[in-house]
């Protein structure tokens, strides 16, 4: 098996070579939505996203208008349609890049709604990075509100 396709999610028209022998299973997937639905809540507190290419065809399933999540972390670095793609896509759904993980097998990015900032303490002028060596570093934040 190619090792280019090992712990990835596909859908068969992404399979760049469908020649390659590959063990797939087929499984059944449902919105987000829906599972929130089932269980009566269309608020979260905090959500981790972490499938393996495919965070940002995931995000924009959501219907944000529908759903109050507070907090999220997302995986981005094998996302093909780039870091700045992905923030672009969170700050257009009222979400501010509050901090960055950039560590060995942790590449997220923290995300948080505008309105939780807005009705707490925290007042960061600056973004957090965690590198790897577990030190945390300081850039200026250009996208949070006075």
């Amino acid at each position: 098996m190619n090792e280019k396709y090992v712990g990835r999610i596909y859908n068969h028209q992404e399979l760049s070579n469908p020649g390659d022998s590959l063990d797939l299973s087929n499984a059944k997937c449902f919105p987000l939505y829906s599972f929130l639905l089932a269980l009566g809540t269309t608020t979260v507190d905090y959500f981790s996203l972490d499938v393996e290419s495919s965070e940002y065809k995931v995000l924009q399933s959501i219907p944000w208008d529908k759903l109050d999540i507070k907090t999220l972390s997302v995986e981005y670095n094998l996302i093909p349609e780039g870091k700045p793609a992905l923030i672009d896509l969170m700050k257009s759904k009222g979400y501010i890049h509050y901090m960055e993980f950039n560590r060995p097998y942790t590449h997220d990015l923290i995300f948080v709604k505008q309105d939780v900032l807005r009705n707490s303490n925290v007042r960061r002028r600056e973004l957090p990075i965690l590198d790897v060596n577990n030190t945390i570093s300081w850039i200026a934040r250009s996208n949070l509100e006075s």
